[in-house]
């Protein structure tokens, strides 16, 4: 036991054990000196020495989503486990309160969440990734998702909540619309918003992280004119869903099936065939599948990019679909699922999820680049686990061990193999929609508390 590790037996309040916490399991994604050269960068370090510092509370916002069923506070005893296994006293009234924790992360703010999150997000396949690639272009994919927040009027106010048939919904929604490279599902950006914002709008503003060489998949949702026109400007092409409404005359009928048609940017153009872009549609049905689907692409030679070829990459589309229920169910789990009560806790605890999220997915990948194996063949769940177990047990190693436990636990994430995926259609069903119960509202928040014992309240009737 060296000098440092002998102090930390005789911790006093002062928490010197705050200078030695690390994420030693994270520490190749979430290095400190890169945290704390942000907090440096955003003007978020302390001004004075505190018993939880700035860069411990980035570890804490991040680590919250790690440990997402337990207490902030308890949270913070996992992240100071393996301190304890060198002799350190930390316990009982050693640690801080819930109030300093909540006054902590209220210095820290959000930016430097914001700027780490940029940091490590981006694409990360090498050339010869299994399913990274289609014919030399990177696959990518645009989609949104929600998160449910706490109700509380702050949160209501700043994110809203959507309405429902018999009034509003459950919980205020925040809204995250993500960037994602297909063969990682490493995240290249993220915009988070309130739920009301266009999506469209939100994809608009990350045309930043849009690079040449890019093939984009696109749900129905994100087709417009304006986008498509942005994407092709960046040197990226496109392959999406239509829906049914939007209308195409085909101007030349392809050999495989597919035709060539114009894309314009309102109906206006289209009835006087002002601009418009050449575009290729794509028209098919699946069995067992109701209706016909179209497919809309700026890969105009049919040769090169046969029709049966671009419908079954489509369906590559919904990795980042996988990648968004790994966040709100694998990785949270819970409704609603953050548990800050404001929303700047909202914002910090959201990127916090995606840097853990990013973390995981960077491990899995190391894990499956050590081994030659294709990474969404790992189990996102044992992954979890593992790294879960691994924190605190590297904080616990002499700095001796660390590299020989980071490989240990790179074979335990690479020894989580899946089957391989079935071959199936899933209908877009729910198995339960209804209650017979009445819905929750915010009066049911303001019962009045009893004076008297529930035994004086209680009359029995004749």
């Amino acid at each position: 036991m060296n000098k440092n590790d002998r102090q930390l037996t005789f911790l006093k309040p002062s928490f010197a054990f705050s200078e030695k916490v690390f994420f030693e399991a994270l520490s190749k994604v979430l290095s400190p000196e890169l945290v704390e050269r942000l907090l440096m960068q955003t003007g978020s370090f302390e001004k004075r020495k505190r018993c939880l510092p700035a860069r411990l509370v980035v570890y804490l916002v991040i680590a919250m989503t790690l440990y997402a069923h337990d207490s902030i506070p308890e949270v913070l005893n996992k992240l100071v486990e393996g301190l304890r296994f060198h002799g350190a006293y930390l316990l009982g009234k050693l640690l801080p309160v819930k109030s300093a924790i909540t006054q902590a992360r209220q210095r820290l703010g959000v930016n430097v969440l914001v700027e780490l999150f940029r940091t490590i997000a981006g694409p990360k396949a090498q050339a010869n990734q299994p399913g990274a690639f289609y014919k030399g272009m990177r696959l990518t994919a645009f989609d949104g998702t929600t998160i449910a927040l706490p109700d509380t009027p702050e949160n209501e106010r700043f994110f809203g909540r959507p309405g429902a048939a018999r009034g509003k919904s459950a919980w205020p929604l925040v809204t995250v619309v993500g960037l994602m490279e297909i063969g990682t599902k490493m995240l290249i950006d993220a915009f988070v918003g309130r739920y009301k914002i266009s999506e469209r709008k939100a994809a608009a503003r990350m045309m930043r992280s849009i690079h040449e060489g890019m093939l984009i998949l696109w749900d129905r949702l994100y087709i417009g004119y304006a986008l498509w026109k942005m994407t092709l400007g960046r040197g990226a092409h496109l392959l999406g869903r239509l829906a049914e409404d939007r209308v195409f005359k085909p101007l030349e009928r392809l050999p495989d099936g597919s035709y060539l048609a114009k894309f314009y940017p309102s109906q206006k153009a289209r009835n006087k065939g002002l601009g418009g872009l050449i575009v290729r549609i794509i028209e098919y049905t699946v069995d067992g599948s109701p209706g016909k689907n179209r497919l809309i692409t700026s890969l105009l030679d049919w040769t090169s990019y046969p029709a049966l070829e671009l419908i079954s990459l489509y369906h590559e589309r919904w990795e980042i679909e996988l990648g968004f229920d790994e966040i709100k169910v694998h990785l949270l789990g819970k409704t609603p699922a953050l548990r800050s009560k404001t929303p700047l806790g909202c914002l910090q605890e959201t990127y916090g999820l995606l840097i853990a999220y990013l973390a995981i997915r960077s491990l899995m990948l190391e894990a499956a680049t050590k081994y030659d194996l294709d990474p969404d063949r790992l189990s996102f769940t044992d992954s979890l686990r593992v790294i879960s177990r691994a924190i605190p047990r590297m904080q616990a190693v002499n700095v001796l061990l660390l590299s020989v436990h980071y490989e240990m636990m790179l074979d335990e994430i690479a020894a989580s193999i899946l089957p391989a995926r079935r071959h199936r259609v899933n209908p877009r069903v729910v198995k339960r929609k209804m209650s017979k119960f009445p819905c929750k509202r915010s009066k049911h928040y303001q019962s009045p508390a009893q004076k008297i014992h529930f035994q004086e309240a209680v009359h029995v009737l004749n």
